[in-house]
């Protein structure tokens, strides 16, 4: 006779945050060429916003790049969607992964170079 199963839905959250974790780190380490996901925590990145139809700001772009390099890559609301993360949670996972966020001056030079 089988035992008892003890699946919970606490149980399929965390599978599914497994999941989005996952698709995020594969998208970034794509993004930036790297094949060690270890590496992500020395990007650098900066969100980009815009005004929606009513007002509202909502995030654009992601742009990211690794440490110092000049290797600016740009994620996409698009590219986001198919991870099936949000926003909120890849820029969660950015700060949660140590990552530094490059401030506006840093990232004109960047666009500029």
């Amino acid at each position: 006779m089988w035992g008892k199963m003890s699946y919970t839905f606490a149980d399929e959250d965390l599978l599914f945050d497994q999941i989005i974790i996952q698709a995020i780190t594969d998208l970034i380490c794509d993004k930036l060429d790297i094949s060690h996901e270890v590496l992500i925590m020395t990007a650098q990145y900066l969100p980009t916003y815009r005004l929606d139809i009513n007002g509202k700001k909502t995030l654009s772009k992601l742009y990211i790049r690794l440490g110092t390099l000049n290797n600016l890559s740009v994620i996409t609301s698009d590219e986001i969607e198919t991870t099936g993360a949000s926003w909120k949670e890849v820029l969660d996972f950015l700060a949660l992964s140590c990552c530094g966020i490059l401030n506006s001056v840093e990232f004109l030079q960047n666009i500029e170079t």
